[in-house]
């Protein structure tokens, strides 16, 4: 309801700093047009989170959309960081690419917040390689593929 703000411009306007838009709870002037909340939003980010690398911004974008709460977020954190070093495809269902290209994607896949940036940075360390949320957003970890297609059987198929 921002009289000046356009919200196709802001998407087009705001693409290229995706992953660096803080997303959060704003209190907005209702003549604000899109270059004051991407400004807005950019500045945010700058002054909330220090020092981070390109690759745990790509990796929290993931978890960002991935996990539900941080504690999913901090085993996920593990089980890619890991595959990745492994050289396996990450295979994550928020970006498709990650099923045929190996490593993260080149650009953040959206906006995380501050628990999937902790999460990225701190991973909870465990021997799980893969992962399946249920329909009540519960997830199951399995160690081998077979135990992962025993969860997808069990959790996901009717």
């Amino acid at each position: 309801k921002l009289e000046n703000f356009n919200p196709p411009l802001f998407l087009k306007k705001s693409f290229p700093y995706q992953g660096y838009l803080f997303p959060d709870t704003y209190n907005i002037p209702y003549n604000a047009d899109e270059d004051f909340v991407i400004s807005l939003l950019k500045n945010t980010f700058k002054n909330k989170v220090k020092d981070i690398d390109g690759e745990t911004l790509n990796m929290a974008a993931i978890l960002e959309e991935e996990g539900n709460n941080k504690e999913s977020r901090e085993m996920i954190s593990d089980i890619l960081w890991r595959r990745l070093d492994r050289g396996m495809a990450l295979q994550v269902d928020v970006d498709k690419d990650t099923y045929k290209n190996k490593g993260l994607p080149k650009t953040p896949i959206t906006n995380p917040g501050l628990e999937s940036i902790e999460a990225a940075r701190k991973p909870h360390e465990n021997d799980y390689l893969y992962y399946i949320s249920d329909s009540h957003g519960i997830f199951h970890y399995a160690k081998t593929y077979e135990e992962h297609m025993a969860n997808i059987s069990k959790y996901l198929k009717k």
